[in-house]
């Protein structure tokens, strides 16, 4: 493991071997948005963390808050985790 300001801390990967997996574009929800956690990774790659949240007056429903990109090297298409939330009004 790597540890950036203690805070985050992710696997170090050699480029050289590891094919280059990346996820899908995921949709906002509507009345809500998607941030992704660790900016060192590009959007969408590896083990990004996408977090979800609802425009004032909604809130989470169906789904976690919190999706992360996976895969394996037997494909560069990753998956998502679990199921993305829609935003419900409050």
């Amino acid at each position: 493991m790597s540890c950036v300001n203690t805070v985050f801390c992710v696997p170090i990967i050699n480029v050289f071997t590891r094919t280059v997996v990346t996820c899908p574009d995921l949709p906002a929800p509507d009345n809500g948005q998607i941030s992704f956690a660790v900016d060192m990774f590009a959007p969408f790659a590896y083990l990004t963390v996408a977090i979800y949240t609802c425009n004032p007056g909604y809130g989470l429903s169906g789904g976690g808050l919190t999706r992360t990109c996976g895969g394996d090297d037997s494909s560069t298409t990753g998956e998502w985790s679990g199921t993305a939330p829609s935003c419900e009004g409050n």
